[in-house]
């Protein structure tokens, strides 16, 4: 897995892809399974915006049993089950629970019954998984179970728990990276660093993109018969479209923190009376590498997607609503040890009652027929867990513009580990190893520190790695990259200062 710039500026293929975070590599995967000659490129580093800044969750939809929307639930369901398939080795089953109280829609006789149904219509939740990888069915806990797992509790009220099935992504960078590298395998070509500026055109037909590649400063194009729009919170400034004048933005914000405020289960915990109930009215604590990790919530963002940063009074706002709703935890900012910050699509973020609610429902825009131009789609994505199905609903597309002629998809191949970690990679925030840092750079287009420390192993996504450790690292993949002593100092800081909030 290499960056081929020669082969992406010699050859035209039948799609190019604009943009390397999990929908953008579902595609390309999947249209790589339809026989399609397939480019896809990144202006910074794969899964490096929205997709790197998630709760981990991979949801199989029980949520939207509040909405009774079913089909929902089956989509979730369905693709969360394909993408434990492919890359299992970084998806492991998560035990939920929520604590149940009174004789309302929170009751242990009323989630006894959404459990009921959820694995009912989830039945084949299971279909093809390893053992390892089975969900259980759900089930209504007692009291005394419900403390046992989660003793802070908030006991005035508490009946018992509702307890599900989820799944945790340990490395949610690599998810992406998995569907990219199998696409490659498939004869795709693929870079990061590599920005597109603008359209190639002739007349009403898009032909392609012109690029800048992001190290050497030489330009390219990129030549394809259609091109998809992944591009995340650019999509709208990708190119112009009446689809996309009323969007707007949301910043999610999740945090880590220290305290182990959960161990054995993910903990849903209700937001108290008065607070904005964002996506579901809900806060989830997740055991996350020795500490917790907490989502999430939402603000209106109107500002430019380049400038997105977490504030330090995000984060003591957020503080402060996770201590009302669970006073036991009594968190500090100095308590947070890393965070997540990315946008996500609303059509209610603009006028004077800006609302915080994130965007439910994915859009395909064919261009040819909202906008008179043909040869481009573009993705408004919305969950991280059902890319997988909207790259399907993508190739179908195609398939009636006869891109994807009927017929021809490739037999399934074998279900085999997409991520290949070689001997070395950390657990924890250790010194990796040189093998480690070479497979990285050389065979998963690691070109910066950061690629290395968020994105390719898991050495800094609970928090700050010791200066020591980033040090090694960075004089390792000098060696392979030829940075000088003041490049490597940049890159430390540049990955040091990951972690800092900006004062407003």
């Amino acid at each position: 897995m290499k960056r081929d710039l020669k082969r992406l500026s010699e050859e035209t293929f039948d799609l190019l892809v604009i943009g390397g975070g999990i929908q953008g590599a579902a595609v390309a995967y999947e249209a790589t399974r339809y026989g399609l000659a397939v480019a896809l490129i990144e202006q910074k580093d794969f899964a490096s915006a929205t997709s790197a800044n998630s709760l981990k969750i991979i949801h199989g939809g029980i949520r939207y049993f509040q909405q009774a929307d079913l089909p929902r639930i089956r989509e979730s369901v369905r693709a969360r089950r394909e993408m434990m398939a492919l890359v299992g080795d970084v998806i492991q089953p998560l035990p939920c629970i929520t604590p149940t109280h009174g004789f309302g829609l929170k009751s242990r006789e009323v989630m006894r019954l959404v459990i009921r149904m959820y694995d009912l219509v989830a039945c084949d939740r299971n279909k093809g998984l390893p053992e390892a990888l089975i969900m259980p069915r759900g089930r209504i806990l007692s009291r005394k179970e419900c403390l046992a797992l989660f003793p802070d509790a908030p006991s005035k009220g508490l009946s018992g728990a509702a307890l599900w099935y989820d799944a945790l992504a340990m490395d949610t960078e690599r998810i992406p990276l998995a569907y990219i590298r199998k696409a490659i395998a498939n004869g795709a070509a693929a870079a990061n660093y590599l920005k597109a500026v603008n359209f190639i055109r002739h007349r009403n037909r898009i032909q392609g993109i012109r690029a800048v590649d992001g190290w050497s400063g030489r330009n390219l194009e990129v030549k394809a018969g259609m091109v998809v729009n992944a591009s995340g919170p650019w999509v709208g400034e990708a190119i112009r479209s009446k689809r996309f004048e009323s969007l707007g933005w949301v910043k999610g914000i999740n945090l880590v923190v220290r305290k182990k405020l959960v161990t054995e289960c993910a903990v849903g915990v209700e937001r108290p009376p008065g607070y904005a109930h964002g996506d579901n009215g809900m806060l989830f604590l997740v055991p996350w590498r020795g500490h917790t990790l907490i989502g999430t919530v939402y603000q209106p963002y109107h500002g430019n997607p380049e400038k997105i940063k977490m504030e330090e009074s995000d984060a003591r706002q957020f503080l402060r609503l996770v201590n009302v709703s669970l006073p036991a935890a009594k968190l500090r900012l100095d308590d947070v040890s890393f965070f997540h910050c990315g946008l996500l699509p609303s059509r209610a973020v603009k006028g004077v009652h800006a609302s915080a609610l994130p965007d439910r429902n994915a859009e395909i825009v064919d261009h040819e027929r909202e906008d008179g131009i043909k040869g481009m789609i573009s993705i408004k994505s919305v969950k991280y867990t059902t890319a997988p199905r909207i790259a399907e609903k993508v190739m179908r597309l195609l398939k009636a513009k006869g891109i994807v002629r009927a017929g021809v998809r490739q037999v399934q191949e074998p279900r085999e580990k997409a991520v290949a970690f070689p001997a070395g990679f950390p657990a924890g925030n250790g010194p990796l190893d040189r093998e480690a840092v070479f497979y990285a750079v050389k065979e998963e287009m690691a070109c910066r520190l950061s690629d290395l420390v968020f994105r390719r192993t898991n050495l800094g996504t609970a928090g700050l790695p010791p200066k020591a450790v980033l040090a090694h690292a960075a004089r390792t993949m000098g060696e392979v990259l030829g940075w000088t002593p003041k490049r490597i100092e940049e890159e430390i800081l540049d990955v040091e200062s990951c972690y800092e909030f900006r004062n407003s």
